[in-house]
Formats: structure tokens, sequence, C-alpha cells
């Protein structure tokens, strides 16, 4: 089970795209059929850079609400990242050091909002929502927190996500999330 995940996933940063989506395929049909909550941790899901694709797992068993943040990892919006960095990445770093989270990452490609990104939505019990007092103007109205390019902006944005968790912000809630944009 794991042992062969964490094997067939190490290495896969240094493989062809068609063989990384083959393996990362691969280490989520092992998951579910091993019942084993693994994808949050492997670095086969903190390097890919696939559409739709869940990056960060809770294992739920906290119980409680659960929230999902939609990353941006759209060219032009990590384009718009100071240096290396990466929100994704830095978002599933602080959802390990968590351990029993209720927060999931899912990457999509672009939010059609290049030139304010990266961009990243926050999806509590399936409902896009944005937080009153937290977001500006334009943020709330394009439903998404925008420029979470470096540290700062990602540390904000996780203490915001826990205090929805918790109920400690108000939220409005405005339906199911867009598909994601291929």
């Amino acid at each position: 089970g794991t042992k062969v995940m964490q094997a067939a996933c190490s290495g896969q940063d240094r493989m062809s795209p068609p063989k990384r989506w083959t393996v990362a395929l691969l280490c989520v049909l092992m998951m579910v059929a091993d019942g084993d909550a693994f994808m949050a941790t492997q670095p086969c899901c903190s390097k890919r850079r696939t559409t739709g694709a869940v990056c960060a797992a809770s294992s739920g068993s906290a119980g409680g609400p659960t929230l999902k943040l939609i990353v941006c990892q759209g060219s032009s919006c990590l384009g718009r990242c100071k240096g290396a960095f990466n929100p994704r990445d830095a978002l599933a770093e602080l959802i390990q050091g968590d351990g029993d989270s209720n927060v999931q990452i899912e990457e999509v490609n672009c939010m059609n909002m290049c030139k304010r990104g990266p961009n990243v939505r926050l999806v509590l019990d399936g409902e896009l929502v944005t937080v009153e007092g937290k977001m500006n103007e334009l943020e709330t109205k394009r439903k998404a927190f925008q420029n979470i390019g470096g540290e700062q902006r990602v540390s904000g944005l996780w203490q915001i996500s826990q205090q929805v968790l918790t109920g400690d912000l108000p939220t409005m809630k405005h339906g199911p999330p867009p598909p994601a944009s291929l």
C-alpha cells in the first residue's frame, strides 16, 4: 500500500508528463483501493500541476465543516509570485502541519483573473463563499482572494480559512464553485 505509493511517487518530478499522469493516477487508485489517507503528504501531489487535481486532502475524521481552497496554477498567476514561490505548495505545507485538518486544496489551471493572481477561492461544504470584512470589494465581486503571491498573503489566508472553519468569521454563500477552466 503506502510504501509502494511512496516509492512510485517519490521520483515523479523527474518523469515525463505522460508518465507523471500515469503514476499520479496509480497513486490515487491505490489510495482509494487501500482506503489510505495518502495524498496530502506525498511529493507526487505537491509537485503536480494538473487541472482540477486535489493535492491536499484531509481524513475528514475531525467532523464539522470542510473547506476546499481552489488555487489557480496558471502560468500567468504563478509568474506573479515572488521568486519560485507557489501558493499551492505553501498552503499544502500548512495543511500538513495542521495534522487533522478539514481543509483540502484543489488546483485549477485558470480562473480568468490573471492580472490579479494568484487567486484562491474558498468552498465551504460545497458552497463557494466570500468572507465579510476580509475581502476587498473586487475580491468579493469576483469571489476569490487575489494577489496570493507570497508567504505573508498565504499566512493571512490560512488564518482566515481557520476562522471560517470554526464559524468565527461570517461568510456569504454563492452556490457551487464554477467549473475548472481548461
